[in-house]
């Protein structure tokens, strides 16, 4: 394989580890918070992210299309330079 398409490549998939470190990080905020605050501020803290959710869940597709294509042409033109 061509260096240039091995570095594409590897840009691609630090760019799906680190959406997917930002999953985890976000699923273990909410596990440390669950035992510390209480259950009033924990359930306005779960109905806010679900309201969040509902409101962008019909963009979400869209939003992740730009995302990955923004993610790839970073990839690509970033190593043009």
């Amino acid at each position: 394989m061509r260096p240039v398409l091995v570095t594409i490549i590897w840009r691609c998939l630090g760019i799906l580890a680190g959406l997917l470190l930002v999953g985890i990080v976000m699923r273990l905020t909410e596990l440390v918070l669950r035992p510390v605050l209480p259950p009033v501020l924990m359930n306005a803290l779960d109905q806010g992210w679900s309201m969040l959710i509902s409101i962008l869940s019909p963009a979400l597709g869209p939003i992740a299309a730009v995302l990955i294509l923004a993610g790839l042409c970073w990839a690509i033109a970033s190593k043009r330079r």
